[in-house]
This record gives C-alpha cells, structure tokens and sequence, in this order.
C-alpha cells in the first residue's frame, strides 16, 4: 500500500492544474505563435474577469486533481480551520495521491488543508469531506451547490479528490469561476501559493513541496492546483500577478510533457497585452430616466461598480454599450436601488458590464402628501390631548376647593358657637321685636 502511494505521489507531481473564469463568453482565437497541446484552455484577467483566450472553453472535461479547488472552497466557508478533524479508516485506505495520513490522527483543518492542496492527498480529501458533511456523498452535494451558486451550471461532482467517474465533471470555463471565487478568500490564496510545508504529528516526517512548478520557475506564480489520471491527462489552474495584474489560466487535457510550456506561453501572452482600458467608472452618470409620480421628474441612473477592458487598437471603434433600463421608473425610488445593468460587447461578444442604480431617492406624490397629513393630524392630536388635561386639570382643582368649602360651611353651622343649640330667631324678627318694644 505504501509503495502503491509513493508512485501515485510521484506521479501526481508532473501533473497540472486547471483554471477559473468568471465570464462564461467566447473569448479571443489563438495568436499567431500561441498553438497549445491542452483539449481545452482558458485565460482571464482575474480581477475584471474578462476571457483573453480561450481553446474549447465549454468542453466538458474530467478534473481530475484540480477538483480539489472546489474540496477546498466549501471546507473554508463551511468549517473552521481550528477544527480538529478524525481521519477515518475509509479516508486513509483511500488510493491515489496521499498525504500518508494515520487512522485515528486528529491534525487541524487548516493543516489537512495543506496536506490536500500541496501533496494532492486524496485521504486529506475524504477527511476534510468526512467532518464537513459526515460523508463524502454529502460534501459532494455541498460542491455542487456552491458551484451552481457561482454560476458554474455546466458541471457534476460527486467526490471531493476527483477520481475519475463518467458523472464527475466540469469545464474550463466553470472551473475558472469556482477558482477565481476561490482566490479571492485570503486562506485559500496563502495555501496554494505555499511552496511547502511539513505536516506535524505522525510516525513518519510528512514535508510536503507543491506540485505547481509554476511557483518555482514562473516569475509572479501564485497558484492554484495541478491535476493527473491516465483518463483526464495533465490539467492545471495557474495564477500569477506582475505589476498590478493578475491573471489566471486553465488547461485540460494535456500531456504532462507539455503542460508547463503550454501554462509559460498562455501567462506570457496575456502578461503582452496592452494594458486594460476603463470604460466604465464606479458613480458614473449613465443615463437620466423620467419618474412617474415622483416629487422629481428625472432621477439620475449611475454605474454601481467600474470596469476595465482589455481592447486592441482595432477594438475601441467596434466597441459596443447596451444599456439595459426601463423607459421611465416609478416613484418611489430609493438611492443605490438597482434599475438596470450597462454591458460591453466586441463584435457580438459580451465582454462585462456593471449594475445600474439610482442615483438619489425619489419619492412619490401620494405617499408625501399623505405622510405630511399624517404628521399634522398626529401634532393636532397631540396639542388636544394636551389642552383636554389641562382643563381636566383644573376643573378637577375647582371641584375639590368647592367641596372642601361646602364641608367647611356645614362644619360651622353644626357647631355649638353657631349651631342651634339655643332658640334660634332669624334677625329680621329680633329687629321687629326691638322696633314693637
């Protein structure tokens, strides 16, 4: 078993790597001089996403290896790299590329995260899927969502190391947007761009070198993942940045000894291209769009996010802008709200775009006229309330003086200085009697 491993381990370190794309469009045909021996191949610039070339780029391929760009995006997003995770008896008797993993042993998920994406072990793979999703079956649901969710709808997986299987598959193009989504997770770029690493704890010393020799001899390598079996043939995702620009390549289907070369010539071509062009500005005006029933009769449309092109000379004259919003919007309208999306095409070739939003809030006629009716019934209210307890106030004040006043009187006229406890004759009859005597 152990020797069996060591071949398969050798073996899987001339193989390559294949490549994200974020863009599913046709891209440039292959310049004179740039004649690949890849099946299939794809080249983008990593941060606008837009195809440079592109060689059978929706051709369904085997993945092989590279598979384990995918493995590693949903264990990052869906566990913790502190998590200590049991390798099975299941994921260590696993053939392929290993890790030399032992049954039993309880390395880091970040760790058997190196030990997947470096050596290329296969028993990291089911490990990793093992703890994820409690099986490899179910972790396989897990890539084939997040895959979908990334808009790579051309591919099936049903295991986390790709061994080869007729229902295990994807595209250069879809494999580029899974590793440019990728990429863009800080983890994930560190670990591919990781030279070597010795995995801790074991009976045996485990240094890993990556099998990328892109990061060796290739001048800005930052990546990703290379890929072998006899059926798939050599497949490689390679990255690289120099000043400022990064780009990112997909081969499938090459020859192991030509899969370097093929991933120098791709690189160095899409590194000779003049730089991209902005066409599009973050904030900028686009359009002015009527508003029905609105305070405003206009709202300003303006570019959500930028874009920068890649264009030859011959290009800018054919370069083509769809503008994509409705003829009028209706109030109300809140600012950043999206109405619509700009697009750039090159002679029938979607090239990118960016959201259309509203510039400012607009709100309607009706509902101003309300809330402001709202508002004034509700200060009415409020002063009524306030003058209705203050006259129950006082009246309630008056009420009680004038019944201690009552109670008052009653209490005088009961008592004996003034009661009635002697004969009592009203005055009018005592000056009577004082006039008759």
């Amino acid at each position: 078993m152990q020797v069996a491993r060591l071949v398969h381990w050798m073996a899987a370190a001339t193989t390559a790597a294949a490549l994200i794309l974020s863009f599913p469009q046709t891209a440039r045909s292959a310049p004179p001089g740039l004649d690949l021996t890849a099946r299939a191949a794809v080249l983008i610039d990593a941060d606008t996403g837009q195809v440079l070339f592109g060689k059978n780029a929706e051709r369904r391929s085997e993945p092989a290896s590279t598979t384990k760009v995918l493995t590693a995006l949903v264990a990052i997003e869906k566990g913790h790299l502190d998590d200590r995770v049991t390798v099975s008896q299941d994921a260590w008797g696993l053939e392929g590329s290993s890790a030399y993993l032992e049954p039993g042993e309880q390395p880091s998920l970040e760790n058997l995260l190196y030990a997947l994406m470096l050596p290329s072990g296969n028993d990291a793979a089911a490990a990793i899927a093992e703890h994820i999703a409690g099986s490899k079956e179910a972790f396989a649901a897990m890539m084939n969502e997040t895959a979908a969710s990334l808009g790579a709808t051309h591919s099936h997986f049903l295991n986390p190391h790709g061994l080869p299987d007729p229902d295990h598959f994807t595209t250069p193009l879809d494999l580029a947007l899974i590793t440019r989504a990728a990429m863009q997770v800080p983890e994930f770029a560190k670990i591919v761009g990781t030279k070597s690493f010795e995995l801790p704890g074991g009976r045996q010393q485990r240094l890993f070198y990556n099998h990328n020799k892109l990061l060796w001899n290739y001048d800005g390598a930052t990546g990703v993942k290379t890929g072998y079996t006899e059926s798939a043939g050599s497949t490689l995702v390679a990255s690289a940045t120099r000043d400022g620009r990064s780009l990112i390549a997909v081969f499938m289907g090459d020859r192991p000894e030509d899969i370097w070369t093929d991933a120098r010539e791709l690189m160095d071509y899409g590194f000779d291209l003049a730089p991209p062009q902005t066409v599009v500005v973050p904030g900028e005006t686009v359009a002015k769009v009527p508003v029905v029933g609105g305070r405003v009769k206009q709202a300003p449309i303006l570019a959500a996010g930028g874009l920068r092109l890649y264009l030859q000379g011959a290009d800018l004259p054919a370069l083509e802008r769809r503008v994509d919003i409705p003829s009028t919007l209706q109030a109300p309208l809140s600012q950043g709200q999206r109405v619509g999306h700009v697009d750039f095409y090159l002679r029938g070739v979607r090239l990118g775009g960016a959201d259309l939003v509203a510039g400012a809030a607009v709100a309607a006629l009706s509902d101003s006229f309300w809330a402001r009716m709202a508002a004034y019934a509700v200060r009415a209210l409020q002063v009524a309330l306030h003058v209705v307890l203050w006259v129950a106030g006082v009246l309630l004040a008056l009420t009680l003086l004038l019944t201690l006043r009552a109670r008052l009187i009653r209490r005088r006229r009961r008592s004996p200085r003034f009661g009635r406890s002697a004969e009592y004759v009203p005055l009018h009859r005592v000056i009577q009697r004082n006039l008759g005597d």
